[in-house]
């Protein structure tokens, strides 16, 4: 019994740092952001295949701040889900689910928010998740920028503020596509 509850405390610690705990146990972190590359959207509507795939850290996505110039109108909001992987003849292929917003001046504010990290480096964070998140900002010239969110805590998941404002993912998507990649 007791160490059932020690391993249960001890799930909840690392889900719990996972989570970000409290919000008073994360602190701001000076951020820098270059301005993200502007390109031109596919037309289509949709997150562009070619980076979605792509982590916000790869200097290939171009992800970055909004630039002060570009004056965006959508978010799209672009989900890839590892758990549909399928790989043949050396390709990756992965469901990609969107969903889409107004870029509102709340949501362009709280875009360009600070990280937020553990006050101690004790923190952990659980491994393996199901996808990732890739965020886009289209204009009325149908540019598109790939915006790189603020993070909050070890496992850098989105601002919590950040995501209260974002497409809401439990919804049905707007779109679903694939898209695919050289296997690694």
């Amino acid at each position: 019994m007791f160490k059932t509850r020690l391993a249960s405390l001890g799930m909840l610690a690392v889900l719990t740092a996972c989570t970000g705990g409290t919000a008073d146990q994360l602190v701001e972190v000076a951020t820098s952001r270059v301005p993200a590359v502007v390109g031109a959207a596919n037309g289509s509507g949709r997150c562009p295949s070619d980076t979605v795939l792509l982590d916000d850290a790869d200097s290939g996505s171009g992800a970055g701040a909004i630039p002060v110039e570009f004056d965006g109108r959508v978010l799209l909001r672009c989900e890839v889900d590892y758990t549909t992987t399928t790989t043949r003849n050396g390709v990756d292929r992965f469901t990609v689910r969107q969903w889409q917003g107004d870029l509102t001046s709340e949501l362009q504010k709280a875009l360009a928010l600070p990280d937020r990290e553990p006050r101690s480096n004790g923190a952990a964070c659980g491994s393996g998740r199901g996808g990732t998140t890739a965020l886009y900002v289209v204009n009325a010239r149908d540019q598109i920028v790939r915006v790189l969110p603020p993070k909050d805590g070890p496992c850098h998941d989105i601002r919590s503020d950040l995501e209260a404002l974002l497409p809401d993912t439990s919804t049905p998507a707007r779109q679903t596509f694939p898209a695919s990649r050289k296997a690694s």
